[in-house]
């Protein structure tokens, strides 16, 4: 059996990591989707202080992802999308990661994503733009400062997401 390639996507929160992974998958013959969200990941409680002390991603204990992939070698998937903010940045994965994609898209929009997603619960919606605007945002350039620089591409996250799926199926 051939090792599945595994591609990664990285963008801030709301940048469309989810939404560009499912639409790949749809895309690409025998693919699953790993979503970092659906995992109960180990790491730092507090993000700004985490990226004042020391930033290092591999403070957050992604083992259970990677186990994960070790079951996906056994199937017959030819390609593993990994919906994953990390990219190569932490060392439990960056050797499983063929290839990685950053989306970049601004704060503004990223941000007018999730309020559109989370406008549901307006006590959670205050939360997060209470955090964002205390300190929050230090996290989202912190990804753009250490994560898209390391990305083998940066797709901009402004076009449509067909756009974005074409350019990451002619890059792989």
């Amino acid at each position: 059996m051939k090792k599945p390639i595994i591609i990664a996507i990285s963008s801030v929160s709301g940048g469309g990591k989810t939404t560009i992974s499912k639409a790949l998958q749809k895309e690409l013959d025998l693919s699953k989707v790993i979503h970092f969200d659906d995992y109960d990941i180990p790491g730092p409680d507090d993000l700004i202080k985490w990226i004042e002390n020391s930033g290092d991603n591999n403070d957050w204990d992604v083992h259970k992802i990677h186990e994960d992939i070790q079951k996906l070698y056994k199937q017959n998937w030819k390609y593993i999308i990994l919906d994953y903010p990390f990219l190569y940045e932490n060392r439990q994965l960056a050797d499983k990661i063929d290839i990685a994609f950053y989306i970049n898209t601004p704060l503004d929009i990223a941000m007018a994503r999730r309020i559109l997603r989370d406008a549901e619960d307006i006590s959670l919606l205050r939360s997060d733009l209470q955090i964002y605007l205390g300190n929050g945002r230090e996290a989202y350039l912190q990804m753009e400062k250490v994560i898209q620089p390391n990305a083998d591409y940066v797709i901009s996250g402004q076009q449509p997401v067909s756009d974005i799926v074409s350019e990451i199926v002619k890059r792989i």
